[in-house]
């Protein structure tokens, strides 16, 4: 008597399964040795399949990285988007209250994905490929926080606020990243935590937009 065959449905949870362990181990590889403790027989052994499952995934250890990094910005973006999501504003909020959010929202999806944000940000700086999948997410998510602050242009006091609001994300962007690649005490030994950085950049971006009645 022959066995019946597994249903479509049920290769395709398998498959999904064996994906999800895959990447799961080399992020786990990735957050506790760096990008030098990639490897395929790694993610195999820490996955529990064998090297060749890898191979037919990924095809080499750049395309398993390159899965690697697509996965981590679609998480980061989607957490971004929930954390910017207009349903966070209250009922007729007002402008200084957007920004806040809008300010928190950038810096805590930070905060939560520095580890492997470093990693790829490094990485970035010898592959262009790797940069360039970076800088797109950057600027999805500088989209993201335009739209969240459109409605409020005509309250901000700046001859440009469009131009405005790209510069406020601009320095909230670089701050939170020079946070996460170089530490908290690079440009300075007085110590300024995730919180505190928040609290100053949501200040800087209000006394840019709003003016200083608004900080």
């Amino acid at each position: 008597m022959t066995s019946s065959p597994t249903p479509p449905a049920a290769l395709q949870e398998r498959s999904r399964r064996t994906r999800r362990a895959l990447l799961d181990a080399g992020f786990g590889l990735l957050t506790e040795g760096g990008p030098e403790a990639l490897t395929i027989a790694a993610v195999s052994s820490r996955a529990g399949v064998a090297t060749g499952t890898v191979y037919r995934r990924f095809g080499d250890r750049d395309g398993l990285l390159t899965g690697l990094q697509e996965e981590f910005t679609t998480e980061f973006r989607e957490d971004f988007s929930h954390r910017m999501s207009a349903s966070r504003l209250r009922s007729g909020a007002a402008p200084a209250e957007a920004v806040e959010v809008a300010v928190r929202a950038l810096a805590d999806t930070f905060r939560s994905h520095a580890t492997l944000l470093r990693v790829f940000v490094v990485l970035g700086l010898a592959d262009e490929r790797v940069a360039a999948t970076g800088a797109r997410a950057s600027h999805e998510g500088g989209r993201e926080l335009r739209a969240l602050l459109e409605p409020y242009l005509d309250a901000f006091t700046g001859p440009d606020p469009e131009h405005d609001v790209d510069v406020a994300h601009r320095l909230v962007y670089a701050a939170c990243m020079h946070r996460v690649v170089h530490g908290p005490q690079a440009e300075s030994p007085r110590e300024l935590t995730w919180e505190q950085l928040t609290d100053e950049l949501v200040r800087t971006a209000r006394l840019l937009l709003l003016g200083p009645a608004q900080t």
